[in-house]
């Protein structure tokens, strides 16, 4: 039996998303759902990120920060008091975390004006918004874990990503440095981030790309994006300073693999 409704845009203000036209095709499967007091559970990271989200996780104060645009939701585990744009929301559940994954009821995962179905006999949550759709599947096992049916490379995706490699800028605010960046960057990127002192030494240079001019190039499964600083000198040299960010699609997941620098000159006194 399936049951449906609208989620009115009232209790998560802060997860309403703007329309993304490249996500329309990019449907997503979502495991690990709970049951927990005739409630249902999913996992807030997976579902919001699936939306077009950006979600942090902060240890010292055991709470998630999902924002979009001007809109933000501060979520603290264990709590039934969320905070969304400032103004305190209480809800039926308490947001639990387990094995590492925060989970939340199920409207309050929910963008302001989708449609959810539930599916009594499959166990199954449909969300739909803006075209797209995300499939919960509660009691399988999983750890929060979405499985993408169509991988389309979007605009939205790509910028989330560029983002939380800005972050590696200030990796001593991090204090969890694994799991933060877990659900963005492959592992051997993680390692090179946490056992490569001169490679950690070299990503503060990051910041200084962040509104930098960019171009990007696909091959095959990866994706570069280059951010680019110029230096004109007296003596007619130029000296281009660029930062490439390299996204890679493993397992049906993108994520970035590589933060690389490079310096090039240019004499344009011998060129011309």
């Amino acid at each position: 039996m399936k049951k449906s409704l609208l989620i009115a845009p009232l209790l998560i203000a802060g997860l309403s998303l703007p329309h993304f036209a490249s996500a329309s095709t990019n449907d997503v499967t979502i495991n690990d759902g709970k049951i927990e007091n005739g409630r249902t559970l999913v996992p807030i990271r997976a579902i919001s990120q699936s939306f077009g989200s950006t979600v942090d996780w902060h240890q010292t104060t055991k709470t998630v920060t999902i924002k979009n645009g001007k809109d933000k939701t501060v979520l603290t585990v264990n709590s039934k008091k969320i905070n969304v744009n400032g103004k305190t929301v209480t809800i039926d559940v308490p947001v639990r975390m387990s094995n590492g994954t925060t989970y939340v009821p199920l409207r309050v995962a929910s963008p302001a004006g989708s449609v959810v179905e539930w599916n009594q006999k499959a166990q199954q949550a449909t969300i739909t918004f803006k075209g797209k759709k995300v499939v919960v599947n509660v009691g399988k096992t999983g750890t929060g874990s979405t499985t993408t049916t169509n991988t389309q490379f979007t605009e939205t995706l790509k910028k989330n990503l560029i983002a939380k490699a800005d972050e590696t800028a200030n990796l001593s605010k991090i204090s969890q440095i694994r799991t933060h960046f877990k659900p963005y960057f492959t592992t051997d990127l993680i390692n090179k981030i946490v056992y490569q002192n001169d490679f950690k030494n070299s990503l503060k240079k990051v910041s200084e790309f962040k509104n930098a001019p960019s171009a990007s190039i696909s091959v095959g499964n990866e994706v570069y994006v280059t951010h680019t600083l110029m230096s004109q000198g007296s003596n007619g040299v130029t000296t281009y300073y660029n930062r490439t960010i390299v996204i890679t699609k493993a397992d049906g997941t993108w994520k970035v693999s590589d933060i690389r620098f490079s310096t090039e000159e240019r004499d344009h006194q011998m060129n011309g």
